[in-house]
C-alpha cells in the first residue's frame, strides 16, 4: 500500500516539474517577443486614389496601441501634408475609411473598426482609401436597390429574407434584408 501512494507522488511531482518547464517556455516566448517588438516594425502602405502612396512605419509596441481609428486619420493628416495646392482637399475630406488593396475580406472587416489596435495585421500590408461618391451627402440621393448587386440568399426568417449584397461603388459586402410587410 505505501508502495502505491509513493509511485502517485512521485507522479504528481514529475507533472508539477513539467508543468513548471511549460511556463518556463512561455515566459521565454514573450521575453522573445518583447526583443522582437523593441527591434522590428510594421510597415503600412496606403494608396490614395492612384495618385499617391504612404508609408508609415511602426514598431510593434506602437502597432499594439495605435488603432485603426489613429491610422484613418494619421492619414488623412499626411496627405493633407502631401497636398499643399489644395487640389484634392475636398477627395481627402470624404475618405471614409481603408480596405486592403488584395481585397482580403477578413482584414477588411477589421479595418472596419476603429478600435482595433494594428497588432492583428501582418509585417507588411497594403491598403488603399475608400472615399464616398460626391452626391453621398447630398439629400437628392437614396440609396436604393439599384445601388446593389445580390451576391446569393444567405436565409429565410418567418418575415423576412437576408441576402448578401455587394455595394458598386465600395466593392464592400453587405447585408441586406428584405421584408414581406
Amino acid at each position: 500500500m505505501k508502495a502505491m501512494f509513493s509511485s502517485l507522488f512521485k507522479k504528481q511531482k514529475s507533472a508539477s516539474t513539467r508543468s513548471t518547464q511549460r511556463s518556463l517556455s512561455l515566459n521565454e516566448t514573450t521575453d522573445k517577443m518583447s526583443t522582437r517588438s523593441s527591434k522590428e516594425s510594421k510597415t503600412i502602405k496606403i494608396q490614395f486614389l492612384n495618385h499617391s502612396t504612404i508609408k508609415i512605419e511602426l514598431t510593434y509596441e506602437n502597432a499594439e496601441k495605435n488603432t485603426i481609428g489613429w491610422l484613418l486619420e494619421e492619414t488623412k493628416h499626411k496627405l493633407r501634408e502631401m497636398d499643399k495646392s489644395g487640389k484634392r482637399a475636398e477627395e481627402i475630406s470624404r475618405i471614409v475609411g481603408l480596405r486592403t488593396t488584395d481585397g482580403l475580406l477578413s482584414l477588411d472587416y477589421l479595418l472596419t473598426i476603429p478600435e482595433r489596435t494594428l497588432g492583428v495585421f501582418p509585417k507588411k500590408i497594403s491598403l488603399q482609401t475608400v472615399v464616398s461618391p460626391e452626391n453621398e451627402g447630398k439629400k437628392d440621393h437614396c440609396t436604393s436597390l439599384q445601388d446593389f448587386e445580390l451576391c446569393g440568399c444567405l436565409g429565410k426568417g418567418a418575415f423576412a429574407r437576408i441576402y448578401l449584397g455587394n455595394r458598386q461603388f465600395f466593392r464592400s459586402l453587405l447585408t441586406l434584408q428584405f421584408s414581406s410587410q
